[in-house]
Formats: structure tokens, C-alpha cells, sequence
């Protein structure tokens, strides 16, 4: 995010993560990325959706009920709200926003005070289940590095969304600037949720994480397995349950009433967060298509794909808010299955989960890759930029020049560098844990089949673009300079048609 946050306070526009993959690091492989993300946040979404199933299991809740209200209704609901447009889109996450971080709060707090001793249920210590009903996944993992491993990769997809204000920076409101001959300002509305929204969570998640680990058996048969292993064993412990952890020790502490309200708390969370990957996913999707030519000499598949880059009149992709929905059938293979665990809730949540979470994590790979580039460029082509604003990294107020570069990620680029270390260690060595004491379909799949097609998108539209095969050159320093003068071009052009649609822009142009 420190990498992400410098370009975007530069360049705040439509599609930014493809656009900076495609301008920095290779064309075709911005494409991919672009594709990926929308991937991602598509999956994540029937992921989501598929979350509150599992959470209103804890009621026994009929599958009627769960297909009918949490697979249709209120994904129809998420579709409809979207369709408004951004401003009544934006309040709504403000409020949900705002109650999400409440019930974060009130989570943590209560941990705290159950792990004090608050309920009359008794406190939980290392285990205090006979050794009969001890559920161990020895069978899926043989030692601890393998299964602190694996947890990373779950945990992975808990983090997915902390980018997204590359998505929904054009549509920001942007504020009055006291002094508008300041380049700087530019980056302002959205410097704060790029920079810090990634220490929040990860804050707030380590707290609520160790937290409930001192309040709950590390053995007990109550808490969820890997589905890929438990959907092998034949008792209803071996299973589990589909419950959050933090629902479990509510439920054990006794205090009534608490477990239920923690787990529509959790419920709220999961819709309130499908909504806004639903969100993403449209402006993905419509970033990619806008510019295709959906003339009558084109293809047909050309041509549909133009129909989603297309608005509707309150300035919403309305086609790409539709076909962003394509995954929403998954959860429903749940309802199929009246008898036995083969398609359980547990298997489709794990599955959709891993896959969203692989694909943000290239997506988040190629981010500090097109970052690296653009750091080395601007450092090497000083010369032919030192009249270019807002790219004058070097500069801080020397040679008779402002400092008018918006913001500086910290301890660049060995920040870039580890991060895209810790990306590919995530890609090749974390998501491959599971299979280290031997080969099973699901985790293969989940892990590597996002990876896999990737690259064979990657590879596919070079031949069909008949694109070069080799990285973009950022050696020639004119070359460079015009690169930048077209970007802020487009990020020009793009906050004039935000503008047309009524929201308040600060003109680029007059601050350049």
C-alpha cells in the first residue's frame, strides 16, 4: 500500500492498478492484472454471500430459508443498491462503515472481558476436551511450520480490500484547497485511505486475533477444519462447524444472548463487505472495457464486451454491475445437498476464499513490481523530468523547484522489494503448504489454479495483441517524460468527466 499510495496520490484515475502494471511494467500483463482483480473481487463476493450461510448455521437455519434470503434476496438487495449510483453507494458505506469498526470494537472488548473472567461459563484454558474427542488435523498437517503456513494463506483473504482505494479514488468527493496553485493538494482525498487504512486493519486484526486465541482451546472439536480433509471423515465432529471462533467463545462464556448478537454482527459484516466487492468489481470491469471500439467491423465478443464499458444516466455500469454477479450461482450448490458433506458450506467458502485471496495477491505482487520500475525510472531520467511535476521524487525544495511530489512511501524501495518477496513467498511457498503431505484435488486447484490461468491470459493476449515480449523500455528519457505528460493527460480528462457528473472536482490542469 506505501507503493500503491505514491502513485495513486499522482494519479488518481479509472483503473488505476492496470494502468500503472500497463504503463511501467508491460501492456499486456496491465490487461491481466486488470482481469484478475475483477476476478478477485467477483469470487469474493459469492465468497462473502457464502460466509452468511455458514455464520446462520449457527441458528439451524433451514436451506430454504438460506437460498431464498442470503442467495437471492439479498444479493438482489446489494444489486439494487448499487444500482443508485455512488452518492447513495457512498452513504451507505459510511453507515455500515461505521457500525462495522463499532462491532469490532465491541468484539474486542468483550474478549477482554471474558478472558478476565466475565460469564459464568468456565474459562477456557490449552484444552479441556477428553483426548476421545480431540478433532487434530495430524492427517493434513504433520508439524508446525506447514500449519502456521497454512494459516497464512487462510488469513490472506481477510486482508483482501485494502487496495481498494485505487478503485473508488475517481469518484471521490474532492475538497476546496486553500491554495490551488499546489500540485500536492491533488492527492489529498485519497493519500489518508491509502496510506493508513492497511495499518488499521492489520492492527485491529492482530488484536481481535490474539485475543480470541487466549479465550478458546486450541483442540476444540467445535472449530472449523480444512474442508478437504474433514469432508473425508465420516463424524459429525470431524467437521467442526462453520461458526467464527469469536461466536464460540461467546457461546462458552455463558452470558446470554451474546453469541447470537456477536454472530449477526459478523453476518452484517460479511453482506456489508459483499457490497463493496460488488462495487469493485463493476469499476474493474467497466475500467477494462471502456475503451474498446464495439463498432460494427468488430468481433462480436468485441462488441459485447464494449456494451460494459458503457454508463447508464446516473453514471453507474450498469452491464458491469450485472455481469460482476456471474459467480453468484456458487453458493447455491450448498442447497443441492441434502444429504452428506461432499458440497458443504464449509468446502465452497474455502474454496472461493483461497481463490479471491491468490488473485489479489498477484494483483498485489504486480502492484510493487510496476512501483520498482517507476521508482528506478524517475531516479535514472531526473534530466528529462526536472520540468515534469508531481513525478520529482528526488526533489524536496531544491534547484529553484517546489516539492511538489503529493507523497513518499516510507523506506523506499527495500519496502517494495520485501513486499514483493512476501507476495511471491505467499504465491509459490504458503499456497502450496497443503499439499506437502501429499496430493488432494481441492487445495491444488484453489492454490495454483488462479496462478496457472494467469499467466495463460498473460501469454494468450501477447499472441492475440501480437504485443512485444519484452518489458517496457523506460530508458529513453524523452520517452519517459511523454509517458508522465499522458498520464496526467488521462487524469485530467477523467476528473473533467467526474465533473460533468455533477460531483466536485479541483481542475488538474490549473494546478499543473
Amino acid at each position: 500500500m506505501q507503493c500503491t499510495a505514491e502513485l495513486l496520490c499522482i494519479w488518481p484515475i479509472s483503473g488505476a492498478l492496470s494502468t500503472y502494471v500497463s504503463e511501467f511494467v508491460d501492456v499486456e500483463l496491465g490487461i491481466a492484472v486488470g482481469v484478475a482483480y475483477w476476478f478477485t473481487y467477483a469470487i469474493a463476493f459469492a465468497a462473502l454471500v457464502a460466509a452468511t450461510a455458514g455464520e446462520a448455521e449457527y441458528w439451524e437455519t433451514p436451506k430454504g430459508i438460506q437460498g431464498g434470503i442470503l442467495f437471492f434476496l439479498v444479493p438482489l438487495f446489494l444489486l439494487i443498491l448499487n444500482a443508485f449510483g455512488i452518492e447513495t453507494y457512498g452513504l451507505f458505506e459510511v453507515v455500515s462503515g461505521f457500525l462495522k469498526l463499532s462491532f469490532l470494537l465491541v468484539i474486542i472488548v468483550v474478549n477482554v472481558v471474558i478472558n478476565q473472567g466475565g460469564g459464568p461459563g468456565p474459562k477456557i484454558g490449552s484444552s479441556l476436551y477428553p483426548e476421545k474427542v480431540i478433532v487434530r488435523d495430524t492427517d493434513a498437517t504433520q508439524n508446525w511450520a506447514q500449519a502456521f503456513f497454512m494459516s497464512l494463506s487462510i488469513a490472506a483473504f481477510a486482508y483482501v480490500g485494502v487496495e481498494i482505494t485505487a478503485a473508488s479514488a475517481l469518484e471521490a468527493r474532492v475538497p476546496p484547497v486553500r491554495n490551488p496553485t499546489n500540485p500536492s493538494a491533488i492527492g489529498k482525498t485519497v493519500k489518508f485511505s491509502a496510506v493508513f487504512i492497511s495499518f488499521v486493519a492489520a492492527l485491529l486484526y492482530v488484536i481481535a486475533g490474539v485475543l480470541v486465541t487466549l479465550n478458546i482451546a486450541w483442540d476444540d472439536p467445535n472449530l472449523p477444519r480444512v474442508s478437504w480433509r474433514a469432508n473425508a471423515m465420516d463424524t459429525v465432529s470431524a467437521h467442526g462447524s462453520t461458526a467464527s471462533a469469536f461466536v464460540l467463545v461467546a457461546k462458552y462464556s455463558g452470558i446470554k444472548g451474546l453469541a447470537g448478537t456477536l454472530n449477526v454482527f459478523l453476518m452484517f459484516t460479511a453482506l456489508t463487505c459483499a457490497n463493496t466487492n460488488l462495487y469493485v468489481a463493476s469499476r474493474t470491469l467497466f475500467s477494462l472495457t471502456r475503451s474498446l471500439d464495439g463498432g460494427k467491423g468488430q468481433p462480436w465478443y468485441t462488441r459485447f464486451l464494449a456494451t460494459l464499458g458503457k454508463t447508464n444516466n446516473r453514471k453507474v455500469p450498469m452491464r458491469a454491475l450485472v455481469a460482476s454477479c456471474i459467480f453468484s450461482w456458487v453458493p447455491f450448490l450448498y442447497l443441492s445437498n441434502a444429504h452428506g458433506p461432499e458440497t458443504d458450506i464449509g468446502t465452497i467458502l474455502d474454496v472461493l476464499s483461497e481463490m479471491g485471496s491468490v488473485g489479489v495477491v498477484i494483483v498485489w505482487a504486480c502492484e510493487c513490481w510496476a512501483y520498482i520500475r517507476f521508482y528506478h525510472c524517475i531516479r535514472n531520467n531526473k534530466d528529462a523530468l526536472h520540468e515534469v511535476p508531481l513525478v520529482r521524487r528526488w526533489n524536496r525544495g531544491t534547484n529553484n523547484l517546489p516539492d511538489d511530489f503529493p507523497y513518499r512511501g516510507h523506506g523506499q524501495p527495500i519496502t517494495a522489494y520485501l513486499s514483493l518477496a512476501a507476495c511471491l513467498f505467499l504465491l509459490v511457498v504458503v499456497n502450496g503448504s497443503s499439499l506437502w503431505n501429499g496430493f488432494y484435488v481441492q487445495p491444488f486447484l484453489s492454490a495454483y489454479l488462479a496462478p496457472i490461468c494467469f499467466l495463460a491470459l498473460w501469454g494468450t493476449l501477447k499472441v492475440l495483441r501480437k504485443g512485444q515480449w519484452h518489458l517496457v523500455d523506460l530508458s529513453n528519457g524523452q520517452d519517459v517524460a511523454d509517458k508522465m505528460l499522458r498520464l496526467h493527460e488521462i487524469r485530467f480528462r477523467s476528473a473533467e468527466e467526474v465533473g460533468r457528473s455533477g460531483r466536485k472536482v479541483q481542475n488538474l490542469w490549473g494546478l499543473l
